[in-house]
């Protein structure tokens, strides 16, 4: 088999996907790679904005770094609000519905953070943009909901991930273009500092373009099936009429239990409290909102703190995120051919990135940065930091093989809020726990990875999961190959394995 990310099979899956015949698997691998582009363009958005963001809070009159914080909350506080919302809607009804409504919001979003002419303005239209990156939740159901095998599940999120970290290698690219815009319209003014509002506007109609045309929900006689990977009653199915059927005694059939079945079978669609709050999914929560704390208070202390001790601009931010992206593309390639040669598991991969970020911030706090001269420690703890984070990205496609298929949609909801969360006060943290020095900011860091190593301890039993393939979603050939009728050798009779079991006298 090729490797997930070698060229040669991506670009066999991308032209099969726009052949003129079109089928169902098809139809799926264009819709991921919507999905794809979707993921993607929010990577350039966060790219394209926070190298700037303090500077141009500053130009709107921002003295305190708290206004930083709240930026970048707001846009957090609107995911947390909205992916369970989102999931949830897209779990009962369209997945296209909820990308149409999640671009729209990104598209407003940003027009109103170019016009933005006070930092109240700016954080508002920062919440608002959130409202539009909160489809996530349904982004990462509809991939579970697909996906045929639990190597299928790792590869399609990962691939959707990775195309998020592209968009972080070519989003802070657009930045050596904006810092040189400079356009007047009547009193309004294009500059540096808000021009990526401009550039995500045009992203974002792009973005609806391709969800309009070429994105494809799941079929909707097939979705009460495919949420229900362990009916507790025989599935029934429509059956066509025969003259065989003619030799069957309607006494032997009791429509009433088909009835109670069917209503148990819907009242099985309803996710329940027990989806969410097994040992395993509430560890995976802990250490999703811990890894995603660390990151974006880190994100959020290291632009002022480079700002003031290396006295670097936009451009040198924009070049570190080029790179941090870059590393972490290189890590998770180089993790998918280990754990596939190796069969690595996924708890293990998470375990190996805590680690390694326990080391980072370990460096971090003992060998602090104090001017230019000492780049190289910042440099050195910044590196073994970011190689631990994409580890950890496997955490999603772990929950959901731990989550019944009929709760993808509202159990990643609740995943993309409490990473919100983490969101919310990360950069808070990163603003309140001191000034440049970091001694306390590294050192909170430091106690709080060392915590996700004991949540993953206790819940290491529970992390583990045999996930079978999804009989629904294999090919009709796969099913033309099964009988129909297998004959009992112990009493000579016949059982119809297609409909409903009918015993035959």
């Amino acid at each position: 088999m090729a490797p997930v990310l070698s060229f040669e099979y991506w670009f066999g899956w991308v032209t099969d996907c726009f052949a003129r015949k079109r089928t169902r698997d098809r139809d799926t691998r264009r819709s991921l790679i919507v999905l794809g582009v979707f993921w993607f363009f929010t990577g350039v958005e966060y790219a394209v904005i926070l190298p700037s963001a303090w500077q141009f809070l500053q130009n709107l009159g921002a003295t305190q770094k708290i206004w930083l914080s709240a930026s970048i909350s707001a846009f957090s506080f609107a995911n947390f609000v909205f992916s369970p919302v989102y999931g949830r809607f897209a779990d009962r009804h369209s997945t296209k519905t909820i990308l149409i409504i999640s671009g729209s919001f990104g598209f407003v979003g940003n027009l109103i953070y170019l016009l933005a002419n006070d930092p109240y303005t700016n954080v508002e239209a920062r919440f608002i943009a959130g409202m539009g990156a909160a489809a996530g939740s349904a982004i990462f159901a509809f991939i579970a909901r697909v996906s045929k095998t639990p190597l299928d599940m790792n590869k399609n999120m990962g691939a959707v991930m990775t195309s998020r970290a592209v968009g972080l290698i070519v989003g802070p690219a657009f930045n050596f273009f904006l810092v040189r815009i400079s356009w007047k319209m009547g009193s309004f003014e294009v500059d540096p500092y808000n021009s990526p509002g401009m550039l995500m506007m045009i992203v974002w109609v792009v973005c609806l373009a391709c969800v309009v045309f070429w994105f494809k929900d799941e079929p909707k006689d097939e979705e009460f099936l495919v949420s229900n990977p362990e009916p507790i009653a025989p599935s029934i199915q429509t059956k066509q009429p025969s003259m065989d059927d003619s030799i069957v005694s309607t006494d032997t059939i009791d429509f009433d239990d088909y009835d109670d079945d069917e209503e148990a079978l819907i009242a099985e669609q309803q996710p329940k409290c027990g989806d969410f709050c097994g040992m395993g999914v509430s560890v995976l929560l802990l250490i999703q909102f811990l890894n995603m704390f660390n990151q974006t208070a880190y994100e959020t202390f290291v632009t002022p703190f480079t700002q003031h001790v290396f006295k670097w601009n936009q451009v040198n931010n924009s070049i570190v995120y080029m790179i941090t992206a870059v590393l972490a593309i290189s890590v998770y390639y180089a993790m998918t051919k280990t754990q596939r040669k190796y069969n690595v598991s996924d708890r293990l991969e998470i375990l190996i990135g805590i680690v390694l970020q326990l080391i980072g911030f370990a460096l971090f706090w003992a060998m602090p940065a104090h001017s230019n001269k000492e780049l190289w420690k910042f440099a050195i703890s910044s590196v073994v930091f970011v190689v631990g984070l994409p580890f950890v990205y496997i955490a999603p496609a772990l929950q959901a093989k731990l989550t019944t298929r009929k709760a993808q949609g509202l159990g990643q909801g609740i995943r993309r809020s409490v990473m919100s969360a983490a969101q919310i006060i990360g950069p808070l943290w990163a603003t309140l726990s001191g000034e440049y020095e970091g001694a306390i900011f590294w050192g909170g860091m430091l106690i709080l990875t060392a915590i996700s190593i004991v949540i993953m301890a206790v819940g290491w039993k529970s992390l583990h999961f045999q996930m079978p393939p999804n009989p629904l979603l294999t090919t009709p050939a796969d099913h033309e190959k099964k009988p129909l009728l297998i004959a009992d050798n112990t009493n000579g009779s016949s059982k119809d394995h297609g409909s409903i079991n009918v015993p035959i006298e």
